[in-house]
């Protein structure tokens, strides 16, 4: 009979285990999208930041250009 308690208490164990940790799988996927997706985010500010500091270098140039200009003149 103890033999029969332990396995009935070990198969409701597992089943609990089992039950705990059904929607690992889903939140594995869910945890390796939002890491892609910080990824792609992060390469997105990288590309808005060299891009900034391009239309920065321009408009100073541009100002120097006008500025040059009417001293010029």
């Amino acid at each position: 009979m103890e033999d029969k308690d332990t396995l009935t208490e070990i198969l409701i164990k597992l089943a609990r285990i089992e039950e705990n940790t059904k929607g690992l799988d889903e939140t594995d996927k869910k945890a390796v999208k939002a890491l892609a997706m910080a990824h792609e985010l992060q390469r997105r500010i990288n590309q808005m930041e060299i891009n900034n500091k391009w239309s920065w270098g321009f408009i100073i140039s541009l100002g120097l250009t006008i500025i040059g200009y009417f001293f010029t003149k």
